[in-house]
């Protein structure tokens, strides 16, 4: 039995009844194929941010070597 909240303020009872059925986990094709693609943009992100700091680096390296000439 369920009562509403808050106290006192509906008394009322409520009688709730369910039936329990069997629960089978079922994921659609296009749910795979949206994780997978969501995946894949996050590499690739990655990979975009990691070559950018590498060349980055390569360019301050390079700046500093004519600096030092």
């Amino acid at each position: 039995m369920l009562t509403c909240t808050p106290y006192m303020i509906n008394s009322h009872r409520l009688l709730v009844r369910g039936k329990r059925i069997p629960y089978k986990e079922k994921v659609e094709e296009g749910d795979k194929k949206a994780g997978q693609v969501h995946q894949l943009k996050r590499y690739a992100s990655i990979g975009l941010v990691l070559i950018f700091l590498r060349v980055l680096v390569w360019y301050r390296k390079k700046k500093k070597k004519r600096g030092r000439k």
